[in-house]
């Protein structure tokens, strides 16, 4: 996936809207940075220097020249550095940071395959990156968790508030990537209180936007629609999702950083629910309003049967669900 449909100058009316002055001139350290998420953030970078924010960033990375390969428009930005290396090995650079951002994690399907070393990367990563940022100086962290932390909303609950009192089973093997988080989530408020770390945890749910997987099921309706007879669900149609573009997301992740309160949790995510066949019918009502919609019901287990956040907490920082679904779609179907 390359960066050919992102624009940096998309987020200039955002932009302005949001107060980024405290990040002006401002390093960051972030860990994370050549996903899905990293490539969006990397476009608003991109953004706000264009704009002459005057920010470094320095991306730690397996594999730099993938990336740039992907991505050739960052091969001479000035204001973006790199260090090779894994979150768990990576030599520390010399150099002082005043912001990190911390969201290396695998979450391809097959990570799950092995849920010791998905844990051990998780917690010991988290560990060594607060360590980074202690040793470095910085004065605060935004640590990128996931909504997988509640495991299965209690029933009746809508929207999952950062307060919904609720957890992963420890005997599944399949929530090894929420309990992971959730631990790590603690020890980076260990470190807060022990060293003064000022941190922020940005729970973060569903997405959508050039560079996502094509596993999600969103994703995979889209390409039924465009290529299969019918749009074919192999569950019961009835567990609830939302997706957030990755524009959006960006700029959320950004302003939780730099004006998020320390000590707090954030959701991160659209508060826009669907059903699976509602989502399936309106990928289907988007792209190919002649196909049909058939549910199966085969599926033995269904997972989060509601994986929508409340994001109340989030948008008093004057923050929204500012790109619809809709639009998202038909955006998505040209990736």
């Amino acid at each position: 996936m390359n960066n050919l449909n992102l624009h940096p100058e998309n987020y200039y009316s955002l932009i302005d809207r949001i107060d980024f002055s405290p990040i002006r001139g401002k390093r960051l350290f972030i860990t994370g940075g050549t996903g899905f998420f990293g490539l969006w953030l990397n476009n608003l970078f991109q953004a706000l220097n264009q704009k002459g924010y005057d920010i470094t960033v320095t991306l730690l990375s397996r594999d730099p020249e993938a990336f740039l390969k992907k991505n050739p428009s960052y091969l001479h930005s000035s204001w973006l550095n790199w260090v090779h290396g894994d979150v768990l090995s990576y030599q520390i650079p010399l150099q002082k940071f005043d912001l990190f951002i911390h969201g290396a994690a695998d979450t391809s399907p097959g990570a799950l395959d092995k849920p010791t070393q998905l844990f051990t990367s998780i917690v010991s990563g988290t560990e060594r990156v607060l360590k980074h940022a202690v040793d470095s100086g910085a004065g605060r962290m935004l640590f990128v968790s996931s909504g997988a932390v509640y495991g299965e909303a209690p029933s009746g609950i809508d929207l999952i508030s950062e307060d919904t009192n609720s957890a992963p089973q420890t005997n599944e093997t399949a929530n090894v990537y929420g309990e992971a988080k959730r631990a790590a989530e603690m020890l980076a408020y260990c470190y807060q209180k022990e060293y003064g770390l000022e941190i922020v945890v940005a729970r973060c749910f569903a997405f959508m936007g050039a560079g996502i997987g094509q596993h999600l099921v969103i994703n995979q309706f889209i390409q039924q629609a465009l290529h299969s007879p019918e749009i074919v669900i192999k569950g019961s149609g009835t567990s609830r999702r939302s997706f957030l573009h990755g524009q959006d997301l960006a700029l959320w992740l950004l302003k939780l950083l730099v004006a998020g309160n320390a000590g707090e949790i954030y959701n991160v995510g659209s508060d826009h629910g669907f059903t699976i066949k509602q989502l399936a019918e309106l990928v289907r009502d988007e792209i190919s309003p002649e196909k049909a919609v058939t549910v199966l019901g085969t599926q033995k287990k269904e997972f989060r049967m509601n994986y929508v956040p409340s994001i109340t907490k989030t948008k008093s920082l004057g923050l929204d669900v500012w790109t619809s679904l809709k639009e998202t779609i038909r955006q998505q179907k040209s990736y």
